[in-house]
């Protein structure tokens, strides 16, 4: 692996920060496109963008990659990160996106637990400082909405309960991802799943409505199509230049970017877009969150290069 620091840094901030203003624009696409519709573009989109660099660089995935029952682990792989952009961007019609990009932090510690119990990686001490300042986080965060949380088929909860789907299914995505790593390059991982998302979503999606698009939706679906790419191409080539503990705990910053541009997209366009009602102890919890997330990843133990 290179080692690059400073611009391993500076890529995963640029992810950071593509994660962390994505929301704004997927409520705008939302205003005339379903859930649905919106992540199938997204997968067809960077499905064609992948599929003209994979056929330059003649890279393509052979038969005996997908022996071995390692079929049905790619399949059900996409099944998950499709039902991970489609959670996403379902619970954006119930939730502000300061309190959905808050509560995604939880698929990191799930994932964390994942490894420890799929993998045998080694819980550290600074990860288990993380998951209770995790904790703590998130108990404050719900500081004035645990009424509404408790109120099943409220829309606050329906939000958060999809939300909390959202990062499961990713995690199951992530963790199976782990293992087909070992027998596929990412960016072959990356077209399969890409194309599998769009063939998926299809038969569930209203393409059509794309023709109903004004300017300024039509913008912001273009930008979430772009924003799969350059987030997740960003990230792909951090890792590959940087330690993946501060990867991850840079990146964990994406709702320090979501509460800043709420402000700016309030300030900009203030008949769509409005102020969340968290209260300082929720900023506070939020902040927690941040934090814990940071420590979590910055916690895993990896081995020593030589």
């Amino acid at each position: 692996m290179e080692n690059r620091p400073v611009f391993g840094f500076s890529l995963s901030l640029l992810t950071a920060f593509m994660w962390g203003v994505l929301p704004h624009f997927m409520l705008l696409a939302l205003t005339v496109i379903d859930p649905i519709t919106v992540s199938f573009y997204r997968f067809l989109f960077a499905f064609f963008v992948v599929l003209c660099v994979i056929t330059l660089k003649k890279q393509w995935p052979d038969k005996k990659q997908f022996q071995q029952g390692r079929l049905a682990i790619v399949l059900l792989a996409g099944l998950a990160l499709s039902a991970n952009y489609v959670g996403y961007v379902k619970s954006l019609e119930y939730l502000h996106p300061e309190t959905a990009q808050v509560i995604i932090q939880l698929a990191p510690f799930l994932l964390m637990l994942g490894g420890v119990w799929f993998f045998k990686e080694v819980f550290t001490r600074l990860q288990m400082l993380g998951a209770v300042t995790l904790i703590i986080g998130f108990t404050l965060f719900f500081d004035n909405k645990w009424q509404s949380l408790l109120a099943f088929g409220d829309g606050y909860s329906v939000g958060v309960f999809i939300m909390v789907f959202a990062a499961v299914t990713w995690v199951a995505y992530a963790l199976l991802q782990k293992f087909l790593l070992l027998h596929f390059s990412a960016r072959q991982m990356t077209l399969i799943f890409y194309g599998l998302g769009a063939i998926m979503l299809l038969p569930l999606s209203d393409v059509a409505s794309i023709g109903a698009l004004t300017w300024i939706s039509g913008l912001a679906l273009l930008f979430c199509c772009i924003n799969t790419l350059v987030a997740y191409g960003s990230f792909t080539r951090a890792m590959s230049v940087w330690e993946a503990s501060k990867v991850s705990a840079i990146i964990a910053m994406a709702p320090v970017f979501t509460i800043l541009s709420s402000g700016l997209a309030v300030l900009i366009y203030p008949q769509f877009f409005s102020h969340s009602d968290l209260t300082k102890t929720a900023y506070l919890g939020a902040f927690l969150v941040v934090v814990g997330s940071m420590l979590t990843a910055l916690g895993r133990r990896t081995k020593a290069t030589k």
